[in-house]
Formats: structure tokens, C-alpha cells, sequence
């Protein structure tokens, strides 16, 4: 039972148990109607009766919740009398809640705990968030500087982290309902997903108040002080219900991850940034789980911290990110703002065509001949059979010389992986010239990449 409708009591000895049977409330023989997490028997709330002779718990049918002795006399009450109908009701998140007859919330123990486990339904880094890592970029990946007064600058970003275009992305992607990115290596992706990513990072810092967020958080104390107020562990304290909310409501929540202290500005690139898609607590222990993009394909990446007092600083540990020096630590952490983008730019069809077994520069007047073709998936975008990508023929696109125009890959072709086709061709009819070449075309009709060479062929019954 998890609940105490109008009327009913709780006496000496008897509980209430949440619906998920982490929380109970206990009436106890010395008198305290108490509220206990069943995870480490760590009591949540009591009405501060042990001792008094109460040993009942009584939902009035005014609305008033009393912890009474036998002669009647209260020894607690949550003062909310008035309200007939009112029920008591012990919540699957550890909240014990007094609910007006109109549904209304009239008095809590404010003992929410976030239990969990929650997850953003339909989300894994594996099957979801990009599967290449956090570099380093192809050939060609620049940031453009630009000062008033000054010619623009462009540096070479290929060993830069884009931890925030990454995570900023992937959110992108999961609102947008669109396919996962499947190439596994950065280095080979197209320069404009790479271009697309650091233009992401550059959306994460969100304006001077978060570069101002991490300079500050960067140079702080772990602990609270006198001169500069709360330590980096009391503030990542204050960020979690905000986090803890994202996912609830099923949103992904990028936050930054503070991971070394330094007044130098230039110390905030040594952080990092990971996106909270699940949480689960047990005890005073969240875990958090994460899409960190320096473990890509990882299901198993998680956050851990003590959450049992906001200014006691306890070691917040990861098994993620490359902290080598840092030995899984973390010093805390903050929600990162976002603003969703459409991620249409970073699915690029690209692809290189080669004639891997050529036709004979002379063929007979109706002669067929199998021909193997090989397309590279040089792109950002999984081919697939439905929709189709095809090979279709070239000089001019789509003929029908060759007896057939277009095959459809047989099965999916992520980037790095490349599509063999064996086609069986039919030389024409009549004698003459004629060119063959081959071209790939995504499934909305538009032809892409690289085509073959163009080979001239010679009909001819010599």
C-alpha cells in the first residue's frame, strides 16, 4: 500500500511501501513516523516524534495528517486542515506528498530522490550518436578567426577537440529523427561534416555568460570559501535538477565537464563536454549515463558522485573521456544551454566509382558480359537498399545501351565500406561507338561522387 486515503490510519508498527518499493513509511513503536530509502535504510524525513507517545498516523478527514498518542493528543500535524477528501500518498521518487480532493499538492516531505533508472527512450551512443571519434579531422578542417581591423585567420583544427560540436550534434540528430552517422573514422569524414561539427562547438559556448561559466568554474576551489562563494562541487550540486529534469522529460542534456583548475583562460580547452542521456541513484550515489565522444560506441560510459550533502566535497568519478592524469576524476560539471540546429548539413553523399573488371573495347552485336563495378562510400550517409542508392548508368545518365540503366546496392554501405555490383550488360544491336560509365544516385534521384572513366566501346559482328 502506498497511500493513506481520508480516514485512514498507520498505527504502531505498520508502513506505508512505494509503488517501486524503494521508500517506505514506518509508524515506529518510539513514537516517529518515519520515512526511510530501503536501498541503506537512510532516513529521508520523520515527523520528530521519537520519544512522545504518539502511535497512530492518522490522514484526518479534513485534510490534516497527525501523528497521535492514544488519549488523543496530537504530537505532530502537517497543518492542513481544511481540505476534506485530502489523501497521503508515498511516490515512486521518495516523495511523501498530501494531495488535495482536486489533485492539488498541499504539503511534501521534499525528500524527492532520483531513482531511476530513466533513460531518453529509443537512445544509445551506440546506435544513435555518431560512431567516429573525437578526431583527429581530415585535411582541410580550419577555424576562421576574425578580428575588426585585421585581415581574417584561418587555423588548421584537424587535432582539436570538438567535444561540444560532438554533443551538440548528436542531440541535433536525435530530435530530428534522422539517421545515425555510421563512418567510424573522423579523419576520413567529409571536411563540411567536419566544417559542420566545429561550427556546432562554436554554438556551444552560447555567447560571453557560458565562456564566462567555464572561466570561472575553471579557476575555482573544489570547495566553498568565504571570498568566492560556492566551491565547483556545490554548484554541480545546484546544476543536477535541472540535468536530472532533461532526461525525464526525454531530452538529451550536453553539460560540461570541468576536469582541471587553472586561472590561465586557455585551461577551459582542457575540459570537456559529454551528454547525460539516463540516471539511475542508489544510496547516495547518482550515476549518470553518458555519450562521451572520446568513447564512441560506448554504452557503458557513466558519471558517478555522492550526492548526500551539496557542500561536502566528495570525488566525482568517470570511466570516460582521455584523463590520463586525472585518473577518472572529474571536478564537476554544468548544463550546457542548447539550441536545436538542423542537422541536414552533415549527411553528405559522396562516393568514387572504379571499373573493376572492364568490358572488351570490342564486343559482337548482342553480346553479354559480366562487369564488376566498385563504388567507395567516400560520404557521411549509410547507403541503403530501401530507400535505394543505385549504380545507374552514365554518357548520358540513366541510358538503357547496356540493357540495364540501374542496380540498387544490396544491403546497407556505411562510410569507409564500399558496394560491389556485377552487372550483366547486353553490348547494343546495331554497330557503332558507344561509351560506358557508371555513377552513383541516392535515393532522392540525385546522382553523386565520382563517376567511372567513361570507357569508349566498339560494336562491331568483326
Amino acid at each position: 500500500m502506498d497511500r493513506l486515503p481520508a480516514g485512514a490510519q498507520l498505527n504502531r508498527g505498520a508502513q506505508l511501501t512505494a509503488g517501486n518499493g524503494r521508500t517506505r513509511l514506518v509508524m515506529q513503536a518510539d513514537g516517529n513516523l518515519v520515512l526511510y530509502r530501503v536501498d541503506d535504510g537512510h532516513a529521508l524525513w520523520s515527523s520528530g516524534t521519537a520519544g512522545q507517545p504518539a502511535n497512530r498516523a492518522v490522514m484526518q478527514a479534513d485534510g490534516n495528517l497527525v501523528a497521535r498518542a492514544a488519549d488523543g493528543r496530537v504530537c505532530w500535524a502537517s497543518n492542513t486542515a481544511g481540505n476534506p477528501g485530502a489523501q497521503l500518498v508515498l511516490q515512486d521518487d521518495g516523495n511523501l506528498v498530501i494531495y488535495a480532493n482536486g489533485g492539488g499538492s498541499l504539503w511534501s516531505s521534499k525528500t524527492v530522490q532520483w531513482f531511476g533508472p530513466v533513460t531518453v527512450p529509443d537512445f544509445l551512443p551506440s546506435t544513435r550518436a555518431p560512431r567516429f571519434a573525437n578526431g583527429p579531422w581530415p585535411q582541410g578542417t580550419q577555424l576562421a578567426i576574425s578580428v575588426a581591423g585585421l585581415p581574417s585567420a584561418k587555423i588548421n583544427a584537424t587535432r582539436m577537440g570538438l567535444c561540444g560540436g560532438m554533443s551538440f550534434l548528436t542531440r541535433d540528430i536525435v530530435e530530428s529523427g534522422t539517421p545515425q552517422l555510421r563512418g567510424t573514422q573522423a579523419d576520413r569524414i567529409p571536411v563540411v561534416l567536419a566544417q559542420h561539427i566545429l561550427g556546432r562547438l562554436l554554438d556551444s559556448f552560447s555567447g560571453p555568460a557560458i565562456v564566462a561559466r567555464w572561466l570561472a568554474l575553471t579557476s575555482a576551489s573544489d570547495e566553498d570559501t568565504v571570498v568566492r562563494g560556492d566551491g565547483v562541487f556545490h554548484q554541480t550540486s545546484k546544476e543536477l535538477p535541472r540535468i536530472i529534469g532533461d532526461v525525464t522529460a526525454g531530452r538529451l542534456c550536453p553539460i560540461g565537464l570541468v576536469l582541471t583548475q587553472s586561472y590561465a583562460p586557455w585551461a577551459v580547452f582542457q575540459n570537456h563536454v559529454v551528454v547525460v542521456w539516463g540516471y539511475e541513484q542508489h544510496g547516495d550515489t547518482l550515476t549518470l549515463r553518458t555519450y562521451d565522444c572520446n568513447r564512441p560506441r560506448r554504452d557503458d560510459i557513466t558519471i558517478k558522485l555522492d550526492i548526500g550533502s551539496p557542500t561536502t566535497v566528495k570525488p566525482i568519478t568517470t570511466n570516460g573521456t582521455d584523463m590520463d592524469s586525472a585518473s577518472g576524476r572529474i571536478r564537476g560539471f554544468f548544463r550546457l544551454p542548447y539550441r536545436r540546429k538542423s542537422p541536414a548539413a552533415a549527411y553528405i553523399d559522396d562516393a568514387t566509382v572504379t571499373l573493376a573488371a572492364e568490358p572488351a573495347a570490342r564486343m559482337a552485336p548482342g553480346a553479354r558480359v559480366a562487369v564488376r563495378l566498385v563504388a567507395a562510400n567516400t560520404g557521411s550517409t549509410t547507403w541503403t537498399r530501401q530507400p535505394a542508392y543505385q549504380i545507374g548508368s552514365q554518357a548520358p545518365p540513366d541510358n538503357t545501351t547496356w540493357g540495364v540503366n540501374r542496380t540498387a546496392v544490396s544491403g546497407n554501405v556505411d562510410p569507409g565500406q564500399n558496394a560491389t555490383f556485377t552487372l550483366n550488360v547486353t553490348a547494343p544491336a546495331n554497330a557503332g561507338s558507344y561509351d560506358f560509365g557508371w555513377r552513383m544516385r541516392a535515393a532522392d534521384g540525385k546522382w553523386f561522387g565520382t563517376a567511372s572513366s567513361t570507357l569508349p566501346i566498339t560494336v562491331s559482328p568483326d
